[in-house]
């Protein structure tokens, strides 16, 4: 019997737990606070591999993508939503979203282009002016709700034999002689196991430092607005310009940008639904979405990425500490599947070339494996 101790019940590291859980492996799963609470519950949550690069990469997300359906028949639930993605480029833009379209043609990655007409037939809401435009569809993509896909892949992971502990905030992997003898918790409580995974998000750097582990990360806040029941919106993930929406259930719309998210004070984890960056987003989202001009924003959700230093994931046992394996991945929604499965292997003793880019020792000078 190998036992695993899982630091984190986001996304990633509730996957982890799914693919672990069985006769032959005790798991515990640890969280801060309570499952899907931290930046899954915060996510845009758009399931995609658009311009992911290097190759192995986007290999990696697109493996992710491919993968859901097979995890939704098996968990079953009603939060795996298929829409696609719709990306429209105006005037001179349209070239640059053909050469995007053929580029990904070209990895198998296909995406339908669409005139006006074709827009207006799938998305009718939508007033885009009288310019020239092109949009293509990318078929495969999708959006999920991370909180109920996090219940159900502990729920999947208790029916296995997995126990689950919300409020069991990490402050200290004890470590000896390279190998963590027991996972100190604010409590007081000390836990140990064979293996520890830390799968916390933004909280990982600091476990990682306090063990004596590089782990550099640059975590940036995203803003999402979510709007009043409309009457009439979007029913799939679009992408226009400077901003992003799509549903968010019972006829409400989610809104993102990127470029009001590189506006926002990193300090800030809370806002207000009628702060200035969420009426900007209103006012962008309402400019090809007549429903929103007399609609509000009913709230607003902060989250924050986690992201390695570099951008790309990491994933891996720590060079000097044998049994503590870290794992985070700024592209966990697409990821989840695919991580979930590849990082069990690992714990188990597989080590799998996928995840051979993604090593904490490229972050340390000299290191190796």
């Amino acid at each position: 019997m190998v036992s695993v101790i899982v630091v984190g019940a986001g996304l990633l590291g509730s996957s982890v737990a799914y693919h672990l859980a069985g006769p032959d492996v005790e798991v515990t799963v640890l969280d801060a606070g309570r499952p899907g609470g931290g930046t899954s519950g915060a996510s845009f949550a758009w399931v995609n591999a658009q311009e992911k690069s290097p190759a192995g990469y986007f290999a990696l997300n697109a493996a992710g993508v491919a993968a859901y359906p097979g995890l939704a028949a098996s968990l079953g639930g009603d939060w795996y939503h298929p829409v696609g993605d719709i990306t429209i480029s105006l005037g001179p833009a349209m070239t640059k979203l053909q050469e995007r379209v053929d580029r990904h043609a070209d990895l198998g990655y296909p995406a339908r282009t669409l005139d006006r007409a074709g827009l207006a037939a799938l998305e009718p809401g939508l007033d885009l002016g009288p310019e020239e435009l092109l949009a293509a569809h990318w078929e495969a993509e999708a959006w999920i709700d991370p909180p109920v896909l996090i219940g159900r892949l502990l729920a999947a992971a208790r029916a296995a034999g997995a126990r689950v502990l919300s409020r069991a905030s990490v402050v200290e992997l004890e470590v000896h002689g390279g190998h963590v003898r027991h996972v100190r918790l604010a409590s007081g409580d000390r836990l140990s196991a064979d293996i520890v995974l830390i799968a916390a998000g933004e909280s990982s750097e600091g476990i990682a430092r306090r063990a004596g582990v590089t782990l550099p990360m640059s975590p940036t806040p995203g803003l999402l607005a979510i709007s009043e029941p409309l009457a009439t919106g979007v029913t799939r993930i679009v992408h226009a310009a400077d901003v992003a929406l799509r549903p968010d259930g019972a006829g409400r719309l989610m809104i993102s940008s990127r470029e009001i998210d590189a506006t926002l004070d990193p300090s800030v984890r809370e806002m207000a639904p009628d702060a200035d960056p969420c009426r900007e987003l209103l006012a962008r989202a309402a400019r090809i979405v007549p429903d929103l001009r007399s609609a509000r924003i009913e709230a607003a959700r902060v989250g924050i990425r986690s992201v390695p230093a570099d951008g790309m994931p990491a994933a891996g046992f720590a060079p000097v500490i044998e049994n503590a394996y870290f794992l985070v991945a700024h592209s966990g929604v697409s990821l989840t599947p695919v991580l979930g499965r590849l990082v069990a292997a690992e714990l188990l003793g597989d080590r799998q070339p996928e995840l051979e880019p993604y090593r904490l020792s490229r972050f340390v000078a000299g290191a190796s494996g």
